[in-house]
Formats: C-alpha cells, sequence, structure tokens
C-alpha cells in the first residue's frame, strides 16, 4: 500500500528545489567565483552606472543583501554559516572580477561583500560639488593673477 508514498516524495523534492532558488543562500550550477556580473568594468571615474548594473545583477540573483547589509552573517554555530560564507566570497569575487585590476587589487582584503561594497561607496561615490567650487575658484584667482 504504497499509493501515496511515491508523489509525495516527488513532490517533497520539488519543494525543495524551488524553496532553494528563491533562498539567498542558494548557489546556481552555473555561478562560480571567476564570473562577471556586467560588462561594464568599474574604472575608477564610472561609479554610477557600473553600481547601477552591479546593483541590477545581484538582485536578479537574489544577493543585494549581501552588499545592502540585510542578508547578515550569521554566527559561527549557526548551520547556514557555511552557506553564507560561500555566497559572501563568491558576491565578493563577482564584485573584485568587474573591476579594473588595478582597482580590485586595492579593495582585496575587504573582509567582506558588505565591506567591500561600503568601501567602494564611501571612496567613489560622493560627489565632491563643494571641493570641485573650491578647486576652479582657486584656478581662477590663479589665472588672474599671471
Amino acid at each position: 500500500m504504497t499509493t501515496g508514498s511515491g508523489s509525495n516524495k516527488s513532490g517533497s523534492s520539488e519543494s525543495n528545489a524551488m524553496n532553494s532558488v528563491h533562498d539567498p543562500l542558494h548557489i546556481a550550477g552555473s555561478d562560480h567565483p571567476g564570473m562577471i556580473l556586467t560588462n561594464t568594468h568599474f574604472n575608477g571615474t564610472n561609479y554610477l552606472g557600473w553600481s547601477r548594473t552591479i546593483r541590477m545583477a545581484l538582485g536578479a540573483k537574489l544577493k543585494l543583501g549581501f552588499i545592502d547589509g540585510t542578508n547578515l552573517k550569521p554566527a559561527v554555530t549557526d548551520d547556514s554559516y557555511q552557506k553564507w560564507t560561500r555566497c559572501d566570497y563568491m558576491v565578493t569575487c563577482w564584485i573584485l572580477n568587474s573591476m579594473t585590476a588595478e582597482l580590485s587589487e586595492a579593495f582585496l582584503y575587504c573582509q567582506s561583500a558588505y565591506e567591500l561594497w561600503k568601501e567602494i561607496s564611501e571612496r567613489y561615490g560622493q560627489s565632491n560639488g563643494p571641493l570641485m567650487y573650491q578647486l576652479k575658484k582657486e584656478l581662477n584667482n590663479v589665472n588672474q593673477g599671471m
């Protein structure tokens, strides 16, 4: 009398597969550390466009939480710690791969994808409007003094 058990098992495995696809800690078979998320390489001057394409790509892969701080690192004793660490390393590699070699070397020692994203944002995401105004004003004064 095994009428329902076979279908329950296949239904259960299908349900587990669907749940894993929606799990931010899921890594697809096609995901690997050498993967490049975007054709736009960050070169230090194209932060806004580059960051937008990275955020879209990570959002599509349900990994945006690793850079915006919403997918927090679990305790070492937590069952998901190893999966989280693996995903965080993967996201970190993807971001570093999308940068020019010179820039990626400068950020190589960030401890997490969140820390990496924060460092890049702080360094390149700030508008230097007041500084640019001051420099232009000083240059103008130098030119008038000659």
